[in-house]
């Protein structure tokens, strides 16, 4: 990956996303009562270490029982997607600037930033449709795939948050840009045009396993309801290996499901 396309922010520096963008911690005392505000939820993800809520412009983290609240995150802008990586030691922040954040858990910093895609100032339509993480068999390294709402997907691959966390436990941004550097970036076309298999909407995304292969199911409208897709190491990318199209008219979401 290009070593400009994501900002690695300093250990120094890493309670802000930009100069608006701030963490603060909470000093309220542990098992308290937790009362929510009212106000709308975006998103929100769990794991077995933390809870996260996105409301307004705010990331609120609380802990996995929901009786401490950890930090609050402020960005300058609206979050619009979260998700937990697999190792559930970092939170993707997916951003109505169309922007990605790597959120480390433990250290409630911001290690990394990404423009992924530039924000449509003549509507409010939201840059991002999915998030999806994916860890690779039998081994710690992860992907991380975005549904963009121009119905293309990016496939980041060769993430390892193991090392990661090393450089963050160390204080190492050489070893961080390493890392950064070593991720892989793909876009595959789900909808772009009337040929593609979403060109009317894409709706929800999941990964599941199928033999030795990690395939991956979108759901949404156009020539087809769902289709499915994995990695040729043949051709060396994303590719198309099957589809429903009249059986299904159309399709919110996918249930997730793993074959053995």
């Amino acid at each position: 990956m290009n070593s400009n396309e994501i900002d690695v922010h300093d250990q120094q520096q890493l309670a802000s996303i930009e100069s608006k963008d701030k963490i603060t911690k909470s000093t309220k005392n542990l098992y308290q009562n937790i009362t929510y505000d009212g106000e709308n939820i975006i998103d929100s993800v769990a794991c077995s270490k933390a809870i996260c809520i996105a409301t307004g412009n705010q990331i609120q983290l609380y802990n996995e029982t929901y009786t401490e609240q950890l930090a609050t995150l402020t960005l300058d802008c609206k979050p619009e997607y979260l998700s937990f990586s697999k190792n559930e030691n970092f939170i993707i922040i997916a951003d109505s600037m169309g922007r990605i954040h790597f959120f480390h858990l433990k250290t409630k910093n911001i290690i990394f930033s990404q423009q992924i895609i530039q924000p449509n100032k003549s509507s409010n339509s939201s840059c991002f449709l999915a998030l999806c993480f994916n860890t690779e068999k039998e081994s710690n390294i992860e992907e991380l795939y975005i549904i963009l709402r121009d119905y293309s997907m990016i496939k980041f691959s060769n993430i390892d948050f193991i090392k990661l966390e090393e450089s963050i436990t160390m204080g190492d941004m050489n070893l961080a840009c390493e890392i950064k550097k070593n991720i892989l970036m793909e876009t595959i076309d789900l909808g772009q045009t009337k040929e593609s298999p979403h060109h009317q909407s894409v709706r929800d995304i999941v990964i599941y396993k199928s033999k030795n292969n990690n395939n991956i199911i979108v759901a949404g409208s156009g020539n087809y309801s769902l289709s499915i897709w994995t990695y040729s190491e043949k051709d060396k990318k994303t590719v198309i290996i099957d589809a429903i199209g009249d059986t299904i008219p159309s399709c919110e979401a996918v249930v997730g499901m793993d074959t053995k």
